[in-house]
């Protein structure tokens, strides 16, 4: 197990490498915990879309299993838009459904 100061050495070796400037500052005070829980999302959901096009690529996010996909940032500006339409609803709720099954069939194996 790395400590605690390999740890931060491979954050900011990750932050130095991979984060765009204009996200380098915003990274490194999440990952230092300075950051508001809204702000940490945001930060985490910038990651993870590779730091594009905001409003569209989060807002627009389709990994409707991942814990943070309700609180994402921009989704109400990217509903605005009319960019969703009906079938992503429903793909979602179908997504949401299947989970729900899987996980309910996971539980009961777990039992036997």
């Amino acid at each position: 197990m790395p400590t605690v100061e390999e740890i931060k050495q491979i954050q900011n070796d990750w932050i130095n490498n991979h984060v765009p400037l204009l996200y380098k500052q915003m990274m490194q005070r999440a990952l230092n915990d300075e950051l508001s829980p809204r702000q940490t999302i945001k930060a985490k959901c910038l990651e993870c879309v590779g730091f594009n096009d905001k409003v569209n690529a989060i807002g627009g996010c389709t990994s409707y299993r991942c814990g943070l996909w309700t609180k994402r940032p921009f989704k109400n500006q990217f509903l605005a838009r009319g960019t969703a339409e009906g079938s992503d609803v429903e793909e979602y709720n179908d997504e949401l459904d299947d989970y729900s099954e899987d996980s309910q069939d996971a539980s009961v194996e777990a039992l036997k």
